[in-house]
């Protein structure tokens, strides 16, 4: 065995109970995959699984064969008691985001499932050619040294336009694994010539300098690389246009009293749930009333000397009826908020969440706010979220931690918070009063399932 063959088989022992859930599922996959007679391989960086995965797992399936994955996969999900965050078929890809169920260790992991090396309609190694050229290492099928390093150089020169530092590391560590074996692979399938200087190929100028004689043989060797290359420029902006106007992303709300934590909540939720900006794209809006959008709230604002520059201590405010005028506005204000600051970034998987809402109004101790036809129309007016969380506690722990309502002002509102329930799908009552870790990963659940729900994944909550 060579040396690389020893190091990768050291890599893949079994991982002990205490290592990542990562590792156990990359596993369980490939003996999956195995079982239900798929042809597949993993395409790149296997050398370093199943204990240290890098920013995604990519598998080559056979086209004959592709269908099986999604029922398989979500089978294996469902049996190691994870969950499914995403699954999306893509034009040249398929991809799932798992996750723990717990949220322990890495928060996901991107399964990227192809069909053929290819990128943006240019077919760079087929399915059969890639598979012809497997191997077995422990339990995972990985290309040969020379077509790994085939396949990574077509990668380098046509898809990444430079040779960085971990490409160039790896085709050195696959010319000594197979120091004869590139240059006829590629001879083979771009012609001799070329096959020769891309196995001489060592510096980024050398492969750079190749490039327009790689896309001729490509050309030659899959003439139909032009037609699919077109058809890849229509499709994908038109899926991306699709995705903008019925965006899969999850609108997340959060709503309490102040001083229920909300503002708290959402930047420890941000931080929880960040990392994987590629796959899972989170993103925090303040929909308070001092940060106004409309132009008419923005004068009424300063018309009453509150441009938010001022230091003024917040006055306690009680029971007392409010006019209606004042509570309308603001409604106004943050529905526009919504089109304009909250519904671009759910295109085309984002996670938004907001630090208060517009059903705020409904909260407002007036009359008319309180009669069954203006809240019935008011649900219907506002854009509703694929999740409401109102956050609860003792009133008078809420009252005391920003001053700013009396204990009976704080219980009146929890109540008229409450009374939404009946009114808003998806509404969710969460006691808050401890902030710990768990506490905290509690609510993330409930908010990646909300996202899960959205984009056909699988949660076990």
């Amino acid at each position: 065995m060579a040396d690389t063959d020893r190091l990768a088989s050291e890599r893949r022992r079994e991982p002990s109970a205490s290592s990542d859930w990562v590792a156990r599922f990359v596993l369980a996959l490939a003996a999956e995959l195995d079982a239900a007679s798929t042809r597949w391989m993993i395409l790149r960086n296997h050398q370093d699984l199943p204990d240290r995965v890098g920013h995604d797992v990519d598998i080559i399936v056979h086209p004959g064969d592709a269908a099986t994955v999604d029922p398989l996969l979500r089978a294996l999900v469902r049996r190691e008691g994870l969950a499914l965050l995403r699954a999306y078929a893509g034009i040249e890809h398929d991809t799932f985001d798992v996750a723990a169920a717990d949220l322990g260790g890495r928060l996901l992991l991107h399964v990227d499932v192809q069909t053929a090396a290819r990128y943006r309609g240019r077919l760079l190694v087929d399915a059969d050619d890639l598979l012809g050229q497997r191997r077995r290492v422990d339990r995972l099928w990985v290309p040969t040294p020379a077509m790994e390093a085939y396949a990574l150089l077509l990668h380098t020169a046509l898809n990444k336009k430079q040779l960085k530092l971990k490409y160039a590391q790896r085709l050195t560590e696959l010319r000594l694994a197979d120091t004869d074996g590139l240059e006829p692979l590629a001879g083979q399938r771009l012609g001799q010539d070329l096959g020769r200087r891309l196995a001489a190929v060592r510096t980024e100028t050398d492969l750079m300098a190749l490039r327009g004689r790689l896309r001729r043989a490509l050309r030659r060797r899959y003439p139909a690389n032009p037609a699919r290359q077109a058809w890849f420029a229509v499709r994908s902006p038109m899926r991306q246009a699709r995705l903008r106007l019925q965006p899969r992303g999850a609108f997340v709300a959060f709503l309490g009293p102040d001083g229920s934590g909300k503002s708290t909540l959402t930047d420890l939720l941000v931080r929880r749930l960040r990392g994987h900006g590629d796959f899972l794209a989170v993103h925090r809006v303040y929909m308070g009333s001092g940060k106004p959008l409309l132009p008419t709230r923005r004068l009424a604002r300063r018309l009453h000397g509150n441009t938010g520059r001022n230091e003024r201590s917040p006055t306690l405010r009680g029971v007392a009826p409010r006019r209606l005028r004042g509570p309308l506005h603001v409604m106004a204000d943050e529905i526009l908020r919504y089109w304009v600051q909250v519904r671009p970034r759910l295109a085309p998987h984002g996670l938004v969440l907001v630090d208060r809402y517009a059903y705020d109004v409904l909260r407002v101790n007036n009359p008319t706010i309180q009669r069954a036809w203006f809240r019935g129309l008011a649900v219907r007016v506002i854009p509703r979220p694929h999740l409401t969380i109102l956050l609860e506690g003792d009133p008078g722990t809420i009252a005391a931690r920003k001053r700013e309502l009396t204990v009976e002002e704080t219980v009146r509102q929890q109540a008229a918070y409450r009374a939404l329930e009946e009114l808003i799908p998806d509404f969710l009552p969460i006691d808050l009063s401890v902030r710990d870790d768990r506490a905290i990963d509690l609510v993330a659940i409930k908010v990646l399932g909300a996202y899960a729900r959205r984009n056909r994944g699988l949660v076990p909550w």
